[in-house]
C-alpha cells in the first residue's frame, strides 16, 4: 500500500522572488439539488486529528532520551523545493491531486485588478517548482463575482478539497460592495485541475453563493461520497454547518427541508468531519469557550443527544483556555480532536493538545488526553491536524525555542511517535523564525507543510502598493 506524504508551508525571500512572479487567472461557482451527502470518512479534503497521552516538557512525551538512529519516518524530501515564489496575505492549508501536484491557497490583493482582495490558487509540481501550466501566469484568481466582472468585491478564501472525479472545490466568503449590494455570502466554487471554472457546476457560473447564510464564512470543508460539508461562522458569530450535493445544491433532507444549520449561541464551527453521514464539527467561542467541545449531528441535521452531554462534548484539557482546532473520526469511530491547551486566551499561542473520545462523547480512557509542553499549537486560523490511515495523528506545531516550523505525529497509544522525526517532531532547523501556517496530506502518505519565516515582497497595482507574504513549502516522508 502506498503511504501518504504529509506537505508543509512556510515563507522565504531570494528564491522566493524569481518563481513568484509566474502567478495569475480568474474563476468562480453555484448550487444545484440531489441526493443527501453519503457516510464514510473525511479522506478528502477535511482536517484529521488523533491524539496522545502525557505531558511532554521535552520533545518525548514518554521522557526518553531519544535514540540517535535514523527515524524510519519524518524527513523532509531534499528533492522537493523549499522555496516558492508564490504571494498572498497569507495561506491556507494545501491539497495535492493523485499526481502529488500541490494547490496553495490564499488572498492577494488586486489578483484582478478590479477587485479588492481576491481569491488566489497556485500549483506546484511533484518536485515543488511552481507550475507555469496553471490559470493565468502560473496563477488563478478566482472571481465570484461573473455577472459583473467590473464590480467592487472583496472575497476571503476559507479551504478546499479536491474529490474523487478530480474536481477542486475552493470555499470562502465573497462581498458585493456595489450598491445596491447584496452583502457577504458564503461562497463555493469548483474548477478543474488546470484552474478553469466548471461551468457544468452552478447553473453555468462554476461557483454558486448563499443567500441563506448571511454575512457567512466557510472555514472548513469534507468531501464524502456523493456528499459535501461546509462549516464556518454566520453573521455576528454563530456556529455554522452547510449540507452540500457534488452540484452545490443544498440537501433539504438536513434539518427539514434547510440544509444547513446555525448556533448562535456560539461563535463558530471551526472544523468538520463526517462519519456514516454524521457530522462533527468542534466549536469555539460563545456561550462555548475554555475547554474542547465537539458536537455530534445526525444525518436528519438534528443534534445527537446520545452523544455527550445533550449532543455535545466537553473536555477540560488543561487547567487553562482550551480551543478545539481540527475534528476526525476513525475507522473504528473514535473522535480525535486536537488543538490548543492551556493557552492565556482565545487565538493565542496554546500547548498542542489532543484527546480521543469513544463514540458515546466520553473520554477514551486508552488514550491519555495528550499535552505537549514541548511544541506549540499555531495560531493560524487555519492549523488544523489530519488523521493517518493506520490511526496517527499528524499535527502542525511550532517549536518554542527559536519559534521553528515543525510537524508532530502521536501514535495510537496517545504519545509521540518514536518513529517519526526526532521523538516525534519534524523540525525545519531554519535559523529564521518559520512559524507553521497551515498542513495538508500529500496522496502519497507523507506530509507538505506551509511556513512563514517572514520573507515579504512589494507589488505595485493601480490602487496602491501591498506587501505580500511568500511562503516555503516542505514535503515530509510519512
Amino acid at each position: 500500500m502506498v503511504r501518504p506524504h504529509v506537505v508543509v508551508v512556510i515563507s522565504t525571500s531570494a528564491v522566493v522572488l524569481s518563481l513568484l512572479s509566474q502567478l495569475v487567472a480568474c474563476s468562480g461557482d453555484d448550487p444545484v439539488v440531489s441526493a443527501g451527502p453519503d457516510g464514510g470518512d473525511d479522506t478528502r479534503g477535511g482536517p484529521d486529528t488523533t491524539g496522545g497521552g502525557g505531558d511532554a516538557s521535552s520533545p518525548d512525551a514518554t521522557g526518553d532520551t531519544p535514540d540517535s538512529t535514523a527515524p524510519a519516518g519524518g524527513v523532509i524530501d531534499p528533492t522537493f523545493s523549499g522555496t516558492k515564489d508564490v504571494r498572498a496575505y497569507y495561506y491556507r492549508a494545501p491539497v495535492t491531486d493523485r499526481n502529488r501536484r500541490v494547490y496553495l491557497l490564499g488572498e492577494h490583493p488586486h489578483c484582478i485588478p478590479t477587485g479588492l482582495t481576491d481569491v488566489v490558487l497556485a500549483r506546484l509540481d511533484a518536485q515543488g517548482a511552481v507550475d507555469p501550466t496553471f490559470g493565468t501566469n502560473s496563477r488563478v484568481c478566482l472571481n465570484t463575482y461573473a455577472d459583473a466582472p467590473t464590480g467592487d468585491f472583496f472575497e476571503v478564501p476559507g479551504a478546499m478539497a479536491i474529490d474523487a472525479s478530480d474536481h477542486l472545490y475552493v470555499a470562502g466568503s465573497s462581498l458585493d460592495n456595489r450598491t445596491p449590494s447584496t452583502g457577504t455570502r458564503v461562497f463555493l466554487a469548483r474548477l478543474s485541475l488546470d484552474g478553469q471554472l466548471d461551468t457544468s457546476f452552478g447553473a453555468g457560473k462554476g461557483f454558486v453563493r448563499f443567500a441563506d447564510v448571511a454575512e457567512g464564512h466557510a472555514s472548513s470543508i469534507v468531501i464524502v461520497g456523493q456528499g459535501i460539508w461546509l462549516a464556518g461562522r454566520a453573521k455576528n458569530g454563530g456556529g455554522m454547518l452547510i449540507a452540500l450535493d457534488l452540484n452545490g445544491a443544498l440537501v433539504k433532507t438536513f434539518n427539514t427541508n434547510v440544509g444547513l444549520v446555525v448556533d448562535p449561541n456560539v461563535d463558530s464551527f471551526s472544523s468538520v468531519a463526517v462519519k456514516e453521514g454524521n457530522p462533527y464539527v468542534t466549536i469555539t467561542g460563545g456561550a462555548k469557550a475554555g475547554d474542547f467541545f465537539v458536537r455530534k449531528y445526525l444525518p436528519t441535521g438534528t443534534v445527537d443527544s446520545a452523544f455527550g452531554n445533550g449532543g455535545t462534548a466537553t473536555v477540560a484539557v488543561s487547567p487553562g483556555f482550551d480551543e478545539a482546532r481540527s475534528v476526525s473520526v476513525t475507522s473504528d469511530g473514535h473522535v480525535v480532536v486536537a488543538g490548543a491547551g492551556q493557552a492565556p486566551s482565545a487565538g493565542q499561542p496554546g500547548r498542542l493538545a489532543v484527546v480521543r473520545l469513544d463514540s458515546k462523547g466520553a473520554v477514551d480512557p486508552a488514550f491519555p488526553t495528550f499535552l505537549s509542553g514541548a511544541v506549540q499549537w499555531p495560531t493560524s486560523a487555519d492549523a488544523r491536524a489530519f488523521l493517518q490511515s493506520d490511526g496517527k495523528l499528524v499535527a502542525p506545531a511550532v517549536v518554542p525555542s527559536g519559534r521553528d516550523l515543525a510537524v508532530v505525529r502521536i501514535g495510537t497509544d496517545g504519545k509521540l511517535d518514536p518513529t517519526y522525526g526526532k521523538a516525534g517532531t519534524v523540525a525545519s532547523g531554519s535559523p529564521k523564525d518559520d512559524v507553521t501556517v497551515a498542513i495538508g496530506v500529500d496522496t502519497s502518505g507523507g506530509t507538505i507543510a506551509i511556513a512563514d519565516d517572514g520573507d515579504t515582497v512589494e507589488e505595485q497595482f493601480p490602487q496602491q502598493k501591498v506587501t505580500l507574504k511568500r511562503p516555503v513549502v516542505y514535503r515530509i516522508s510519512p
